[in-house]
């Protein structure tokens, strides 16, 4: 999933007066009619001015015929310029207009996909704009101490964080939600499919972050006296003995090679000789490309009963490499006696 389909699977259709339309507007034309507002704000361009962004997204908004009552929305990576990521306002006709800074959300949340966040602050963008028509009103009202409630004021990009987890409002502001609708100056329907979207986003921000943890690389553990496999913190890999052969020497750094003679044939042979040894198996001196795909394919089964499909790639094969080459980086070798 990404942003489009984000906002389109918890928006769109879900009220009358919300369609989310994207794609009809191409970047480089966005640019240009961005760049055409610039005027004398910041003429080297490092910035994005308050005014540029209104009067950009207005200009578009008419361009395109948006209805009355559309939330109009700048995705940029370029900065504001008071170093703002997410900020809104009001139209003319009834509608929003709303700025996202896209960039450097890697760095506050490692392993979660930009979209997240910005989907996010897209979503509780809306739901501040349902309340307060201007970010002044938002900000003298919102949380300035965060408490895990959309209306928390973050200042910071990790601070919504919070938000995030919560997907939620508190207890005051619920109050405040059902005084505005009994008043009739609320629409239930998208209040409720905001909060819904923010929940279906906390989903996968959730599932991201916690896949973080069960795919960190762990010490594999040879144990020689008993050739035996561990994935610490995991238990122990269940191989047969030209499997297991294959796995230990790839692990060691070796690039496997089908000539009959190479010196990693002849440490294949070496230790499956030693292996089978102890479990009264048949000696196979050689290892032919079949054979070493078929071993590979049964190692990353074993892997994947194991642990999980994403950490056995990574306990497997290097991101870009070909099938020949094994991944020993972070990959900790103990041999034991």
């Amino acid at each position: 999933m990404g942003l489009a389909a984000a906002l389109s699977s918890n928006l769109d259709g879900r009220v009358d007066r919300f369609k989310i339309r994207s794609g009809e507007v191409s970047p480089a034309d966005v640019e240009t009619i961005v760049e055409g507002f610039r005027r004398e704000e910041d003429p080297k361009g490092a910035v994005l001015g308050r005014g540029m962004v209104e009067a950009a997204l207005a200009h578009l908004g008419e361009r395109d015929g948006s209805p009355k009552g559309s939330v109009l929305v700048l995705l940029s990576d370029w900065p504001d310029e008071w170093n703002w990521f997410s900020y809104h306002g009001t139209t003319a006709g009834g509608g929003m207009w709303m700025f996202v800074h896209t960039a450097h959300w890697n760095r506050f949340f490692p392993g979660v996909p930009a979209w997240i966040p910005v989907a996010h602050l897209v979503f509780s963008g809306i739901h501040h704009g349902l309340f307060y028509p201007t970010m002044e009103a938002w900000t003298q009202r919102a949380h300035a101490t965060p408490r895990g409630c959309l209306m928390d004021l973050c200042t910071e990009k990790s601070a919504i964080r919070l938000k995030m987890l919560a997907a939620d409002v508190c207890p005051e502001c619920a109050r405040y939600a059902v005084e505005r609708i009994e008043a009739g100056s609320l629409q239930t329907g998208l209040f409720h499919a905001v909060l819904q979207a923010c929940d279906s986003l906390r989903t996968h921000f959730l599932a991201r972050e916690r896949e973080a943890v069960f795919t960190t690389i762990p010490t594999v553990r040879i144990t020689r006296n008993e050739w035996r496999i561990e994935v610490e913190g995991w238990g122990f890999l269940h191989l047969q003995p030209r499997d297991c052969a294959v796995y230990v020497l790839l692990l060691r750094g070796g690039r496997f090679e089908s000539d009959r003679n190479s010196p990693w044939q002849n440490d294949y042979r070496t230790l499956r000789n030693r292996m089978t040894e102890r479990s009264h198996g048949r000696s196979e001196t050689e290892l032919k490309d079949p054979a070493f795909n078929q071993s590979i394919a049964r190692i990353r089964s074993a892997l994947i009963r194991l642990t999980s499909r994403k950490l056995a790639d990574k306990l497997l094969w290097a991101e870009g490499d070909l099938i020949r080459k094994i991944r020993t980086t972070s990959i900790r070798i103990i041999d034991e006696t």
